[in-house]
């Protein structure tokens, strides 16, 4: 968990009520990311605390199959919401941010990634926008080999 002011906040106790005042389809993809042992779970706090938004992620290594001696990146983005007040204003950012720093430290292993898989399933443009800057940054950091 991180506040608005880009702080790491621990302290913080998660109950899947948390966004309940939301509803609908929100609301339900908080609890089960919280339920999700695979996957890992960002929330985005006001500057008092509040939760303003989520990103339920998974990322691994993996071997490929057919040729083990090739070791790719998969990553899956499974939700990203904000609420109303805190959209447009690239808050979104802060979540994609995190997501690099846990993958680039792969670069201080030994790990050579030969090409990666975005397994995620966009349902909306921004969605896919969201995908894209993380690709994009993958580049930037030459983690993403093609051969």
């Amino acid at each position: 968990m991180f506040t608005l002011k880009d702080k790491t906040n621990y302290n913080y106790f998660l109950i899947k009520e948390t966004f309940s005042d939301v509803g609908g389809a929100e609301h339900c993809r908080f609890k089960e990311s919280i339920d999700d042992d695979d996957s890992s779970l960002a929330v985005l706090l006001s500057d008092d605390g509040k939760p303003v938004g989520y990103c339920g992620y998974y990322t691994c290594v993996e071997e490929d199959y057919n040729e083990p001696e090739k070791t790719f990146l998969n990553f899956c983005i499974y939700h990203v919401f904000l609420r109303k007040e805190y959209q447009n204003k690239k808050l979104s950012n802060n979540f994609s941010n995190l997501i690099i720093e846990e993958l680039s430290k792969l670069k201080n292993t030994n790990i050579y990634v030969k090409y990666y898989l975005d397994s995620s399933s966009y349902i909306s443009p921004r969605g896919k926008c969201f995908g894209n800057k993380i690709v994009k940054k993958l580049e930037e950091l030459e983690m993403l080999r093609f051969e």
